[in-house]
């Protein structure tokens, strides 16, 4: 079950080692709802979830 209180946070990385260091100490926070995207299209069909941060 999610927490109602989460921080929803997207990044948005062309960088697959970067992309992947940042999903990674990000999601250790369980706090936080991480989702990763490689590409524009990919985070712009994802947006009408409503991030919190976007990096």
């Amino acid at each position: 079950m999610k927490n109602p209180n989460s921080l929803k946070i997207f990044i948005l990385e062309d960088d697959v080692w970067y992309g992947s260091m940042l999903n990674h100490y990000l999601s250790l926070n369980p706090d936080y709802e991480v989702r990763r995207f490689e590409s524009s299209k990919a985070f712009f069909g994802a947006l009408h979830e409503k991030p919190d941060v976007v990096t």
